[in-house]
């Protein structure tokens, strides 16, 4: 409750990133969208595979440390250079998370367990009305649009391209915080991390596509006009 008191960094205003409305439940990209985190996203589905089960849990709490320390050991970074980075990286997450939690606050949008539960009263009849319908991981207990996770990850996504490139030579390694002795994941880019997130929120239950498109949106904007205008050097500096 108290990001919308705070003031940007960069971000003119908190509704700056303010994504379009979610699509309207009669619309058939919510009917789309409803149906595949019914389908994917409940405890006792059929259709999830055990790899999105995985990517489930393993993205609900992911650590980005490690590609994060290997950004920053690279050769030739002076701490100056791991100084501005980690500020722009934190000055970004800041500002991508405000927008996020002040459009939640705005369009007050269900989430998947209260829609599937009650899918008999959006008056559209492509929807399945199951009361019975849990999702695979626990419902977080705040709005539903846009998608925290992925407006994090969009964020850190381009905000470590500027580091590390879209694609490290070594991968973009990753782990999870749920499971401190879980492996070190490695993955070809930053956008393929990017949409691992958001494809586990769905797998997960707990966020439709466009929720997550819509987070992933506001994390890249936000990043990019931090690293654009953020820190920058000092008039008649080299560096």
């Amino acid at each position: 409750p108290y990001w919308p008191t705070l003031k940007p960094w960069v971000v003119p205003s908190p509704d700056a990133l303010r994504p379009p409305p979610p699509p309207a439940l009669g619309s058939e990209r919510y009917a789309r969208d409803f149906e595949e985190v019914r389908r994917l996203g409940g405890r006792e589905s059929k259709e999830r595979t055990p790899l999105q089960t995985l990517i489930a849990r393993y993205r609900q709490a992911f650590d980005i440390l490690p590609p994060v320390r290997r950004a920053t050991d690279m050769p030739g970074r002076s701490q100056v250079e791991n100084a501005r980075f980690l500020a722009l990286y934190q000055m970004a997450g800041d500002d991508a998370v405000q927008a996020m939690v002040v459009a939640k606050q705005h369009y007050q949008y269900w989430r998947p367990i209260t829609a599937i539960r009650n899918g008999d009263k959006d008056d559209n009849p492509a929807t399945v009305h199951d009361p019975a319908w849990v999702p695979l991981i626990a419902t977080p207990n705040f709005e539903e649009y846009p998608c925290g996770h992925c407006t994090a990850a969009g964020t850190i996504a381009e905000v470590m391209k500027t580091i590390s490139g879209w694609k490290p030579g070594q991968g973009v390694r990753v782990g999870s915080l749920l499971n401190p002795t879980s492996v070190v994941q490695t993955l070809p880019n930053w956008d393929e991390w990017a949409s691992q997130v958001s494809d586990s929120r769905m797998y997960g239950g707990v966020h439709y596509r466009f929720s997550n498109e819509a987070g992933e949106e506001i994390g890249r904007k936000a990043a990019r006009m931090v690293v654009a205008g953020a820190l920058k050097p000092l008039p008649g500096t080299k560096r």
